[in-house]
């Protein structure tokens, strides 16, 4: 299993408005490309309430390049002229170890 995960610390006076657009817009829009499996978790750090980790399961390599290719470009443009200057992000893939 490989894991596409991405790190964001939201500026606290839109993180509300982020998570709701997260939840109900961008998440479903990357499921939506069908390179991942029907599934992520979206949690907040603790003690950092502003910082959340959304993680993206595949089973294969290949999926994670055809995102990266046709459709990571497109989505983290409309996130980042959303967001503007309030956001950090970071982005690491993982793999399961069994």
């Amino acid at each position: 299993m490989i894991i596409y995960q991405v790190e964001v610390e939201i500026d606290p006076a839109c993180s509300l408005e982020w998570q709701e657009w997260m939840i109900e817009k961008h998440i479903p829009a990357v499921l939506q490309t069908g390179c991942f499996l029907n599934h992520y978790n979206f949690v907040t750090k603790i003690n950092q309430p502003n910082i959340f980790i959304i993680q993206y399961f595949l089973e294969h390599q290949t999926n994670l390049e055809r995102y990266f290719e046709q459709f990571a470009p497109a989505l983290q443009k409309e996130h980042a002229q959303r967001y503007q200057s309030k956001f950090k992000a970071s982005r690491r893939v993982l793999q399961e170890i069994t």
